[in-house]
């Protein structure tokens, strides 16, 4: 189920005119359950005019700090975004689930990479986390930054990262472009478009030394990255993709599936088994579940987080788009129940 925890805001500070960094005081007793790994993200809860809202931001700070940290960069009609720039301050109270997701690599003693990062606006925030956990815990692996923003003033984490790039001068590589500021060196002008991304991986970065790419940003950014370095010969399986926002190209799934009076459920939701006859209508897994009273975990109802991830145990479910799973993932079996429809009369899900 959906189980949040009130945590205290220990700090918030502003870092760019669009963006607010939260720093989580966790208490004693949950410190375990809230131990994140890099690239993971929270999921936090709150009401505005008595309807709930949720939103799940991903932790910037390295693995292992007991305070867990998140940026919020304001959304222009992003109700959650709004509500925390105009009343969120130090010592009040949220509510969070613990850390989720599964976008960062495990990280063996003595290994020798070198990663590579396309991120752009926002995208930053699980990046920054894995890029110093990295350079912590792998002292022998290098890591190269493609950062992309409109100008100096919105890029996030700077002094961070200029701290970081002082601490591993020889092994840190950061490359900033900007689409509405010029620089001195054209390249670095512009939007990260597939052109750019391409010219990037022929001049300063070759996929031949690169190990693993980790990708965040606006999905046309990372359509781009992906396809440029698919192109200069890096394996599919060694790029690694989170989304921070829907792809607007990727709609909710149609009413395709099985009618909804004709499914069987059996889902196992935090260890307990329900049986159910999904209620009539056109609905998501998700809505289905919600509907029938059930609580599964969830945060964005779009594909985005992976909160509602779960696997098909028996029977069929159409997913109209993976988004924040990989594809190893989706050869196990698992769906996203936000953007997943039953293809089947009876069908058998696992949450756990």
């Amino acid at each position: 189920m959906s189980q949040f925890f009130a945590l205290t805001l220990a700090d918030v500070r502003r870092d760019t005119p669009d963006s607010l960094v939260l720093t989580l005081e966790v208490p004693e007793e949950h410190r375990a359950r809230f131990a994140h790994r890099a690239g993971q993200h929270l999921t936090l809860r709150t009401w505005v005019e008595g309807q709930e809202l949720r939103r799940s931001y991903s932790l910037c700070n390295a693995q292992g700090d007991v305070s867990p940290q998140l940026a919020i960069k304001r959304v222009a009609g992003g109700r959650f975004s709004e509500w925390a720039h105009r009343y969120m301050q130090a010592g009040a109270l949220i509510e969070a689930m613990p850390p989720s997701g599964s976008f960062g690599l495990d990280l063996p003693s003595g290994a020798r990479r070198h990663y590579v990062a396309f991120a752009a606006g926002s995208g930053i925030t699980p990046i920054l986390s894995i890029l110093e956990t990295t350079l912590r815990d792998e002292p022998a692996s290098l890591f190269s930054l493609v950062y992309g923003n409109r100008d100096l003033e919105s890029v996030q984490f700077r002094e961070h990262l200029c701290q970081l790039k002082n601490t591993y001068l020889a092994r840190l590589s950061i490359f900033y472009i900007f689409s509405n500021e010029p620089q001195d060196v054209e390249l670095f002008s512009g939007r990260l478009d597939e052109r750019r991304c391409l010219s990037l991986l022929t001049s300063c970065l070759q996929v031949s030394t690169i190990d693993y790419a980790y990708l965040c940003g606006p999905a046309g950014m990372m359509q781009a990255a992906c396809s440029a370095l698919l192109a200069k010969g890096m394996p599919a399986d060694r790029i690694r993709q989170e989304y921070f926002s829907a792809d607007p190209t990727v709609r909710a799934p149609s009413s395709t599936g099985v009618a909804a009076p004709g499914v069987e459920l059996s889902v196992r939701i935090d260890g307990a088994t329900r049986r159910l006859r999904l209620a009539p209508g056109n609905y998501t897994l998700l809505d289905d579940l919600l509907v029938a009273g059930l609580a599964p975990p969830y945060s964005c109802k779009a594909g985005v987080c992976g909160t509602c991830r779960c696997k098909v145990l028996e029977g069929q479910v159409h997913m109209h788009a993976p988004n924040a799973l990989g594809s190893a993932e989706v050869a196990q079996g698992y769906v996203l129940a936000c953007m997943s429809r039953a293809q089947s009369s009876s069908l058998k899900l696992a949450f756990d």
